[in-house]
């Protein structure tokens, strides 16, 4: 029914993604709330104690359902991710784990971010919501630009020799992470 307003990330945000997401790697749907509470308490975390707290229940999950997608494989995601233990490159339980967790905090996290950004991006900006709503054959370069401009993942790079850049010495076995939303942006 309508409000006449939302709060964007908790009304939409958090629910149509984060359903899509549970439905592809096959988890229930009655647990998207405490999902969310802990993959957003996870990726929001201000300490490593706050880290640790949200992570072990999510792990904790992930492993019995990907031991429970091993015994009995379907054709969701996390059984793909479970069946790796079978490929020859497969090495060791970290790997598998780090896999699931990797999609798990993507799915319940990155595109709900996503979306909030572009949200508050055409929030600020009408004359790119009129533009979207008066030329619509403009919304998928508009779209692929939201992913790039705002989206979450980024590169790490580690340091394989000391190195100087306009200025900035980067020392051998230090990482480097290069924000990919940066790119092409001249503000």
């Amino acid at each position: 029914r309508p409000r006449g307003g939302c709060d964007f990330v908790h009304d939409f945000a958090h629910i149509m993604p984060v359903v899509m997401f549970l439905g592809i790697v096959a988890v229930p749907v009655a647990r998207r709330e405490e999902f969310i509470e802990h993959g957003v308490g996870f990726v929001c975390a201000q300490d490593q104690a706050g880290r640790d707290r949200n992570l072990k229940p999510i792990l904790a999950y992930l492993r019995e359902v990907i031991d429970e997608r091993y015994r009995n494989p379907g054709e969701d995601l996390l059984s793909k991710i479970a069946a790796w233990r079978d490929n020859p490159r497969f090495n060791g339980e970290d790997e598998i784990i780090g896999m699931a967790l990797l999609i798990f905090l993507g799915g319940i996290d990155t595109v709900a971010s996503l979306l909030s950004f572009t949200a508050w991006h055409l929030a600020e900006h009408p004359e790119h919501r009129r533009r979207l709503r008066e030329e619509p054959d403009v919304i998928p370069r508009a779209a692929g630009e939201y992913i790039r401009r705002f989206g979450l993942s980024n590169t790490a790079r580690l340091i394989t020799r000391d190195v100087e850049r306009k200025g900035v010495t980067m020392l051998k076995d230090e990482m480097v992470m290069v924000f990919l939303g940066a790119s092409a942006i001249d503000e």
